[in-house]
């Protein structure tokens, strides 16, 4: 038998949970919200928390470096995810996959969105 637990924080403050408390960290259209000024800080949380996995739905930008962030549109971020997690120690593995029309029919999402796996 598995058991689920979902818990929900706010991004930027995610210090009460201890290290590695979760199996996986999952995002879907979070971190395009998160600035530039905060996605480093964002992310090695990420990696703190996990145990297994980090999954993200996001628009990705490969390519571009983890710090080559812009504006896309209407204040959305979007970013390179793989370069991002690849750069912490305990990340082993990152993997992508597009997101297309037929999975999620909107433009914007099959031209920029992703999905990002960062196995620990």
């Amino acid at each position: 038998m598995h058991t689920v637990e979902l818990e929900v924080g706010r991004a930027g403050s995610l210090d009460g949970f201890q290290d590695e408390s979760f199996d996986v960290v999952f995002t879907d259209a979070v971190l395009i919200y998160i600035g530039v000024d905060n996605i480093q800080a964002v992310a090695r949380e990420m990696v703190r928390l996990a145990r297994k996995a980090i999954v993200l739905v996001e628009f990705n930008d490969p390519g571009s470096g983890p710090r080559g962030t812009f504006i896309y549109k209407k204040g959305y971020w979007k970013r390179d995810y793989e370069g991002l997690f690849r750069e912490s120690k305990r990340v082993k593995e990152v993997r992508s996959m597009k997101i297309t029309e037929d999975i999620w029919p909107d433009e914007y999402w099959a031209k920029y969105g992703s999905i990002i796996e960062a196995i620990l």
